[in-house]
């Protein structure tokens, strides 16, 4: 029997057809014959994850504080140490710079409203203050601005509070924290120093002074006719390197050109050199020693020059290298 092409082709077709109905009629009766599934609506509902409750919007800022806003510069988020000093008889914290004038209204009010909205440090927050009377804790309370400079003010204990309404500046350390203040009392002696000791910092000194003029003088003669040394002894505790602090600097113009030394005085009358890196501050006027960073070694609050420029800072001495870092600096001021 002969067929063809077409019948043949027709018959196999026929016979892939048959073969997926059959395979389509044995998973169709598989199906049926298998337990129903679990229920996966009742399986979310008996989880216990937790969502998150909608952030709401803040209100957006007021036309007068929003253009205030673009005149203010805050620290980088995630910064923890910041400078506090005594002002006005209140304990502030530098918390960055304004360009504008706000100390009158309605602008005074406005800046207040831009800060409580856009700050990286919000009301409420707490810090561990440390200053020349040992640790307490400090609590922001509100802001406000001072010579330029977005601060805000502290809530702090009796003790600290009755310090700075007496004592201007009163310069401290300020680290963001979020965990209990251990108060306590400095117990370095810092107004124990033997006579001899005072005297042998005097001729280290003025070796300091000799051997700066004799190295070093500014490169023009306008800056050598207004050429000034200027010098500062902090008694502190500095751990092995010994307890005075002596700093002389060579300044001309306005701190245009300067040259400055640092040294420790040991109780033996030893001298170690120290040295200091402070970005464009580059002369200091010591002005309190204090355990800032709680590592049982004094650091240095002093007040900071630069070209036309200036601030408080506090640099952190670091006794295995003999040198003083930027710990944290504010409250700048600029010549315009």
């Amino acid at each position: 029997m002969r067929f063809s092409r077409t019948s043949l082709r027709l018959s196999f077709v026929t016979l892939i057809g048959l073969s997926v109905a059959v395979v389509a009629c044995r998973a169709d009766h598989t199906a049926q014959a298998a337990p129903p599934p679990a229920d996966t609506v009742a399986q979310l509902d008996t989880q216990t994850a937790h969502v998150a409750e909608p952030v709401p919007a803040k209100p957006e800022l007021s036309p007068l504080a929003d253009s205030i806003a673009e005149k203010i510069v805050f620290p980088p988020r995630g910064q923890l140490w910041f400078t506090a000093a005594a002002r006005g008889k209140r304990m502030l914290v530098d918390l960055g710079r304004v360009d504008m004038d706000v100390k009158q209204e309605p602008r005074l009010s406005a800046f207040r409203e831009a800060v409580e909205r856009l700050s990286p440090v919000a009301l409420g927050s707490r810090f561990r203050l440390t200053g020349p009377w040992g640790v307490d804790s400090a609590t922001l309370a509100s802001f406000d601005v001072w010579n330029g400079r977005v601060v805000g003010v502290l809530t702090t204990s009796e003790h600290v509070d009755s310090l700075a309404k007496k004592v201007e500046p009163l310069p401290a350390a300020a680290a963001l924290t979020d965990s209990a203040i251990l108060v306590a009392a400095d117990s370095c002696r810092r107004d124990s120093i033997r006579p001899e000791l005072a005297e042998r910092a005097q001729i280290v000194r003025d070796s300091m002074e000799q051997d700066i003029l004799n190295a070093q003088k500014p490169p023009y003669q306008r800056l050598q006719n207004s050429l000034k040394v200027s010098s500062s002894r902090i008694a502190g505790c500095y751990g092995k390197l010994g307890r005075l602090l002596l700093i002389v600097s060579a300044r001309a113009g306005n701190t245009e050109w300067v040259a400055e030394r640092m040294a420790i005085v040991d109780d033996t009358g030893y001298a170690t050199a120290v040295k200091s890196s402070d970005y464009r501050f580059r002369a200091h006027d010591g002005v309190y020693a204090f355990d800032a960073d709680r590592d049982g070694v004094d650091d240095l609050a002093a007040r900071a020059l630069g070209e036309a420029m200036g601030g408080l800072t506090i640099m952190r001495l670091d006794t295995a290298r003999k040198r003083l870092d930027r710990l944290t600096a504010g409250f700048s001021w600029e010549a315009r």
